[in-house]
């Protein structure tokens, strides 16, 4: 369908094509998916009071669970698209119509069948998965638009964010870009196609350096407290939400400074407690901040370094408790206690400390000094867009007749000395493998 992008489910790491995923009819082109994102075991809120999170949770986590479908496949292209409109505001209906294989003769001349840029955009840039043993990609494909392989399973393949937005980025630049100071923009015309000539012109890994005292993490979380109760009140068991995360200590650094902040009692949810974090610094499984009596809402622990590159993971643990209500307004009965970790980890002078965003897992802040951050990372550099190439204007409507008319008796008669039959490719093109 023109108006709506079809979405086929993958494995969660992109190998293959999921085994719910619809597929569409074989040969008949507008029943394939558009394009593939993951939609096996993706992380997402739990239906509370639903039969679905009755089987499905566990003690471990009440809030967030591990779901498959389609369902959870879409969302990842959903908020792809929203990146691609905060690049690009100016996208819009494109110049290129959903794919058919009807009846209907008016198909590719009809306004209604067009798809958006959006669409075009995310097919265009898409990684078709290879067929590998039994991952769900069919013996052969397609010829979508441009030739690019189109199957029923997957559509043009698996979405690429980077490449989604890089065009849009350029794409804007394009459309708006003022070369020649006149106050108009000089190419607002520019189309998709010409975004994708020279999109990958922008893309590069570039390592900036930054002089700094520190590298500072922050990230926020919800810890909860439960009682499972049996059917005999006294032999309940008590757990929390699971609050893991982690950070990387890049190579050279010395000390680490551990802040906690929370709201020790709450009036308005009737709930007091006092947590600590957990932290494994050291690797050998056990934590290493001590706990601190402390209700006063903010506790700091001060951390020394090898200077080895680790990653560290941290959680949080602790007591609370709830006035208990029977509130219809009140969804969550359990104790919730909202807090703030930030990680300060010092860089000594005359140090160069690598950090690849790529892989960490939480953005840094750098506080100045006389150490030195390098920072490798894929950046999109839009100064590689230059002006508009001369259309050659100055050309007659003559010469510029005579022209067209000079390529295609060429290519009529270059078709004819070669023996080159000039029709319509029809689908059933083998698809490429991969190599085991």
């Amino acid at each position: 369908m023109p108006a709506v992008i079809g979405v086929a489910a993958t494995e969660r790491d992109g190998s293959g094509i999921a085994t719910f995923s619809s597929r569409g009819q074989k040969g008949n082109l507008d029943t394939y998916p558009d394009v593939a994102a993951p939609g096996v075991d993706i992380w997402a809120t739990a239906p509370r009071g639903t039969w679905l999170d009755i089987f499905q949770r566990t003690d471990q986590d009440l809030y967030y669970m591990a779901i498959s479908g389609t369902s959870m496949a879409t969302p990842h292209v959903s908020g792809l698209a929203a990146l691609m409109w905060q690049a690009c505001p100016s996208l819009r209906v494109s110049n290129y119509h959903e794919e058919y294989t009807g009846n209907d003769t008016d198909w590719y001349t009809r306004e209604t069948t067009r798809i958006h840029e959006v669409e075009y955009i995310l097919k265009m840039t898409a990684d078709y998965i290879l067929q590998n043993g039994d991952n769900g990609v069919p013996d052969r494909f397609d010829d979508g638009i441009n030739d690019r392989p189109f199957d029923y399973a997957q559509g043009y393949g698996l979405v690429n964010a980077t490449r989604a937005v890089a065009v849009c980025l350029v794409l804007e630049e394009m459309r708006t870009a003022d070369l020649d100071g006149d106050g108009r923009p000089d190419r607002p015309d520019t189309t998709v196609d010409e975004a994708l000539m020279v999109y990958e012109e922008i893309l590069r890994r570039e390592g900036l350096r930054a002089d700094v005292a520190s590298i500072t993490t922050t990230w926020r979380g919800e810890w909860a407290h439960f009682i499972n109760q049996t059917q005999n009140p006294t032999q309940g068991t008590t757990y929390s939400t699971d609050q893991s995360h982690r950070i990387l200590v890049p190579e050279g650094s010395d000390r680490m400074t551990v802040t906690l902040e929370w709201v020790p009692v709450n009036a308005d949810k009737l709930t007091m407690g006092t947590i600590d974090v957990w932290a494994d610094v050291d690797g050998d499984g056990s934590n290493d901040l001590d706990p601190q009596l402390d209700m006063r809402g903010t506790k700091v622990w001060e951390v020394d370094l090898d200077g080895r590159q680790r990653w560290v993971p941290f959680n949080v643990h602790g007591e609370a408790a709830k006035a208990f209500f029977d509130s219809p307004d009140d969804e969550f009965p359990e104790p919730r206690i909202r807090y703030t970790i930030s990680v300060e980890i010092d860089v000594p002078p005359g140090t160069d400390v690598p950090i690849r965003p790529s892989f960490d897992s939480s953005p840094y802040v750098f506080g100045p000094g006389s150490g030195t951050v390098t920072i490798t990372t894929d950046v999109f550099d839009l100064r590689g867009i230059g002006p508009p190439e001369e259309d050659g204007s100055e050309f007659t409507d003559d010469w510029m007749t005579f022209a067209v008319l000079a390529l295609a008796i060429g290519g009529i008669l270059g078709a004819l000395l070669l023996g080159v039959q000039v029709g319509r490719r029809l689908p059933g093109k083998e698809g490429p493998k991969q190599d085991a």
